[in-house]
């Protein structure tokens, strides 16, 4: 199996942290490359107010572009991060491998 790029997307950084916790050893033995980011107005991040499901879903593509992450990729979504897989899935769905929505 080759190393995948997977986009995570999470509300909170404890639930991001239980997760990775969980997978670490899975992560390190499949060449996993991870990625989390906070969304818009949570966390490091700043709030956006015109953000809507579209706007993040072109952000995330924007991100996995600037970051060579391939011309596929996985997106799983923890907690509200479910919502930004949701858009992902109606407006980029030409980038994605799989989708996965995770609610802890």
């Amino acid at each position: 199996m080759t190393s995948s790029e997977i986009c995570s997307i999470c509300s909170y950084y404890f639930h991001w942290l239980l997760f990775l916790l969980s997978i670490q050893e899975l992560v390190e033995e499949l060449g996993i490359y991870l990625l989390a980011f906070d969304r818009a107005g949570y966390g490091e991040s700043d709030p956006n107010p015109r953000r809507d499901v579209k706007s993040e879903a072109l952000d995330i593509e924007e991100l996995a572009d600037q970051l060579e992450l391939g011309q596929k990729f996985y997106v799983l979504g923890t907690s509200m991060g479910g919502y930004s897989v949701w858009g992902c899935l109606q407006y980029i769905p030409h980038r994605q491998h799989r989708l996965q929505p995770h609610w802890f």
